[in-house]
């Protein structure tokens, strides 16, 4: 499916570019500053429009572009009527024109917040100038096309680099300069994190959906309320909060919320984030540590760190932690460049190019499916033989994710006449998928194959992919090339799994019971007249013995302990006595093992467990 998003450079749009561009050929507009892969487009432009469209060729526009400004559109009323209503105009009779579907992103401003909730039935009624266009916006749409989807969502907020800022960044800026903050505190938000909307949307394209739909948060809060919070995340004090009713030159609907039933009819499992965790999601991503080693420009800055400078730094550590014997260091272009550099650097092995990249293929980790990597990844890079033949290299890239980029490197190298290839990655082994929207959440990492100990996933990935060392660096070596105190999101790297642990010591003495009194209080009722979806398992591992290290994909796991025992879970060591319990939720790499005396515990494993009903002492 071929994608086009005006407004691609905004809040929504860019978080629309980078969710969608995963998986389909996308393409993004801006209008203003340049912007780097983004095409120029006045979407007012009715000629340009055209010829844009008759170039690009989408099957589907999603049309972002608009004056967001609420008190400028209000002061400028034939401006954002021209962007707002023209433009919209011009991108419907488009998709009319080409028979092309349609998703418009309206807003909830085509309320007025005085008699919700609303559903997408209910009679707009704008009280201000942006709100009118957003209506005739829709008007439009409706009246001239049958494939459309219209958005409406409520406040947004996302991760605004490289945007206008958003309220959070404006609320930290001031408490940075030691300001206080003036928040309103009478109308009330419904604050939507972009990346719902953006996944929204994209599984509504998926099932080929028609129709309006609301996505908007689902908890009421103040601007000031929001700011607080704000505040408690980032960890600063709250004093300078300070509540205001706010002026402003448009007037604001007092409470618009929107009922999200119909999207959760049709969308199985979409739920909106609430606010604290939208804002430390936001916080992570802005101190996404794999962007800063993988996708973030060399000369762009990440907490204060030059990604180039960082890249080095890591290379350097990398050659102190392990050397290799070998003739030469050669990167994978261009993600490995850097830390080859300082590989070399450190270690005083040559640095050589023996392998160059086809500057035409984009970065293939975002490929859709592995068929296409692969057909991309053969055309991407190319071996220089006479630099690499008969030679023992130390191999360099950034990474290791599914693996594929390496494995399709090692081929080439191989059919060269490489003598020996030593894997060198300057940073620790991907053993936990993103939940931060950074990378998908279910993309495959190969590491997780061979265990959670760095040791024995080195020796793993040298055995599969068949090369004569391969070593990442350790984490502490990672995170001591960032400035001290620095503020980054490495979950990817290291446990981060919410695991519970229940100590039966901490359980109140009238409501102890004897054997798995509290494995039986987490069973929902539906799971009781279900037994087909619980796993129930009485464990005795002998002294000296472990249950290998493994994990469950789609199943939470309950164990509970008979007699005293260890676990080691994401690489650390947990100690259990008699009558304790830990849940592990999908995905938690652990290994159960018994030293000098027999461990015997029960194992209960089974989807979803509630997390209210985990919380039952």
């Amino acid at each position: 499916m071929k994608v086009l998003i005006t407004g691609a450079s905004g809040l929504l749009g860019r978080s629309l570019f980078d969710n969608l561009s995963k998986t389909e050929e996308t393409t993004g507009t801006y209008f203003g500053d340049k912007v780097e892969k983004l095409h120029f487009l006045d979407v007012s432009d009715k000629n340009a429009v055209e010829s844009f469209f008759e170039e690009m060729k989408p099957d589907v526009i999603i049309h972002a572009a608009a004056l967001v400004d609420v008190d400028y559109c209000e002061e400028n009323k034939d401006e954002a009527k021209k962007v707002n209503i023209d433009g919209t105009k011009n991108i419907v009779n488009i998709c009319k024109k080409y028979r092309r579907k349609m998703v418009f992103i309206s807003s909830d401003f085509v309320f007025d917040g005085e008699t919700g909730p609303y559903n997408e039935e209910s009679q707009t009624s704008p009280v201000n100038y942006y709100g009118v266009t957003k209506v005739e916006g829709e008007k439009i749409v409706k009246e001239n096309l049958d494939d459309y989807i219209i958005i409406r969502p409520a406040i947004l907020y996302g991760n605004d680099e490289g945007c206008k800022d958003s309220f959070i960044t404006q609320v930290l800026k001031k408490i940075i300069r030691n300001e206080k903050v003036f928040a309103d505190n009478k109308v009330i938000k419904y604050p939507t994190l972009t990346d719902d909307v953006s996944k929204a949307i994209k599984k509504l394209l998926e099932i080929n959906a028609r129709g309006v739909y609301h996505v908007a948060g689902e908890e009421a809060i103040t601007k000031h309320g929001w700011a607080v919070k704000i505040a408690e995340t980032y960890g600063f004090p709250i004093e300078k909060m300070m509540p205001e009713s706010s002026l402003t030159k448009a007037k604001r609907p007092p409470n618009v919320r929107l009922e999200n039933s119909k999207i959760k009819r049709l969308l199985m499992n979409f739920s909106m984030v609430k606010v604290d965790e939208g804002i430390k999601t936001i916080k992570n991503q802005k101190g996404c540590i794999f962007k800063l080693i993988y996708s973030l420009r060399p000369d762009m800055l990440l907490i204060n760190q030059n990604a180039s400078s960082f890249r080095i730094e890591v290379g350097k550590a990398l050659a102190r932690e392990h050397p290799a014997n070998a003739d030469i260091v050669v990167p994978i272009p261009e993600s490995g460049i850097y830390g080859a550099s300082g590989y070399s650097e450190e270690s005083k092995i040559p640095f050589y190019f023996g392998l160059i990249r086809d500057y035409f293929t984009n970065k293939t980790l975002f490929e859709p499916t592995i068929k296409m990597r692969n057909a991309a990844l053969d055309k991407k890079l190319i071996v220089i033989p006479n630099v690499v033949k008969n030679k023992r290299v130390v191999l360099v890239d950034e990474a290791i994710v599914a693996g594929t980029t390496l494995a399709v490197t090692i081929d080439k190298l191989k059919k060269e006449g490489v003598k020996e290839i030593h894997v060198r990655i300057p940073s620790p082994p991907m053993l936990y998928n993103c939940k931060n929207k950074v990378l998908e959440e279910d993309a495959e990492l190969i590491a997780r194959r061979f265990g959670n100990k760095k040791e024995e996933i080195e020796e793993g990935l040298r055995k599969h992919f068949e090369v004569d060392s391969l070593r990442f660096l350790s984490l502490n070596g990672f995170l001591s090339c960032l400035p001290q105190n620095s503020e980054v999101c490495s979950e990817c790297f290291k446990n981060r799994q919410k695991i519970k642990i229940i100590r039966l010591n901490d359980v109140p003495d009238e409501i102890r019971g004897k054997g798995s009194y509290s494995i039986k209080r987490l069973f929902t009722e539906s799971l009781r007249k279900n037994p087909d979806n619980v796993g129930f398992y009485q464990t005795t591992i002998p002294p000296k013995s472990k249950v290998k290290n493994h994990y469950h994909e789609n199943l939470d796991e309950i164990l509970y302990f008979i007699t005293s025992g260890k676990v080691d879970i994401g690489s650390e060591i947990y100690e259990f006595a008699p009558g304790d319990m830990v849940i592990l939720p999908p995905g938690a790499p652990h290994e159960i093992f018994a030293e000098d005396k027999e461990v015997k515990l029960i194992a209960v494993k089974l989807p979803n467990i509630v997390e209210d009903k985990v919380e039952i002492f």
